[in-house]
C-alpha cells in the first residue's frame, strides 16, 4: 500500500485540512508520497477546474509507478475529484463507495458557496454539464449521508445508489448485504471516506460535524465488503485544529493499518 499526501483545502471555507497529511505523517511514522498543491485559487470555475486536472495528473504519474493499492490522505473533499479521475485512468471501469455525511452533489448552478468539496461528487458523474464525466453514477454508491441541501435532493433520481445514515442505523444487517453486492458487481473499488460520516463523538476533527452519524463498527463492515475489490482509497476532511484529545487521528491511524494490513 503507497500512501499519497494532498494537503489541499482552498475547496471548503474553512482552513486546516491542509495540515491534516502532515500531521498524519509525523504521527504514524510513516512517509507520505507529498503532491505539491498551489497555495491559492482563482473563484472563476474554470481555471479552478484546471488545478483539479492538473491535480489528478500529478497523481496519474504517481500509480503510473506501481501496482500497489494507493491510500490518499487529504486534504478537504474535492481532492477526490482528482484521485478518482486519476484511479480511472488505471482501472476504467472503477466503481466507488462514497461514505460520507453529505452528499457533494451541488453543481455550479445549485451551489451557494461555490466551495468545491461540496461538488465533487457531481462533477465526477456527470451532474454538471460542463465538465464531463468520469464514472457513471451506476457505479456509485453512497453510505452515511444524513445532511443533503436541496440543491442536491436530485441525487436520489441519478442512478445513484443512495443508503443514508439512518438506514444504516435501522437495518444494518441488510445494509451490509447491499454493500457486499454492489462490490461483488464490480472488478474494482474506490473508497472515498470522509471522516464527517462518522458520528461526531468518534471524529470530532473534521470541519463539518454533523450528529448521528455512523460508528467505527459500521465502517469497518462497510470496508470489508469493498476489501477483495479494494484498488485504491480517500480518507480526507481531516482537521487537526479541530480534535480532540486525538480522538480522529486515533481513527485515522485506524483505517490506514487497516489497509496496510487487508491490502
Amino acid at each position: 500500500m503507497k500512501w499519497i499526501g494532498l494537503p489541499f483545502d482552498l475547496g471548503a471555507n474553512m482552513r486546516g485540512c491542509a495540515h491534516g497529511p502532515q500531521t498524519i505523517q509525523g504521527r504514524l511514522s510513516r512517509a507520505l508520497h507529498m503532491i505539491q498543491m498551489p497555495e491559492d485559487m482563482s473563484m472563476d470555475q474554470g481555471a479552478r477546474l484546471d488545478v483539479y486536472r492538473s491535480m489528478a495528473l500529478k497523481i496519474e504519474n504517481v500509480l503510473m509507478q506501481s501496482t500497489a493499492p494507493f491510500l490518499f490522505i487529504g486534504g478537504d473533499h474535492s481532492v477526490s475529484y482528482a484521485t478518482v479521475k486519476a484511479v480511472q485512468a488505471s482501472y476504467p471501469d472503477v466503481a466507488m463507495i462514497w461514505i460520507d455525511a453529505h452528499a457533494d452533489y451541488h453543481n455550479y448552478a445549485s451551489s451557494v458557496t461555490h466551495n468545491w468539496h461540496g461538488m465533487p461528487l457531481a462533477l465526477l458523474t456527470g451532474k454538471e454539464p460542463t465538465v464531463p464525466a468520469v464514472i457513471p453514477p451506476s457505479r456509485v454508491m453512497h453510505v452515511g449521508g444524513r445532511s443533503f441541501d436541496d440543491g442536491e435532493r436530485d441525487i436520489y433520481q441519478s442512478g445513484i445508489t443512495v443508503i443514508d445514515a439512518e438506514r444504516v442505523h435501522r437495518e444494518q444487517v441488510d445494509v451490509i448485504a447491499a454493500v457486499k453486492r454492489f462490490c461483488d458487481g464490480h472488478r474494482s473499488i474506490h473508497v472515498s471516506f470522509d471522516l464527517d460520516s462518522l458520528d461526531p463523538a468518534w471524529a470530532p476533527g473534521v470541519s463539518t460535524p454533523v450528529p448521528h452519524g455512523l460508528t467505527v463498527d459500521q465502517l469497518f463492515s462497510v470496508l470489508a465488503c469493498a476489501s477483495p475489490k479494494l484498488v485504491s482509497m480517500d480518507i480526507v476532511e481531516f482537521n487537526p485544529a479541530r480534535d480532540v484529545d486525538g480522538c480522529t487521528l486515533h481513527i485515522v491511524k485506524q483505517v490506514a493499518t487497516w489497509t496496510d494490513r487487508f491490502l
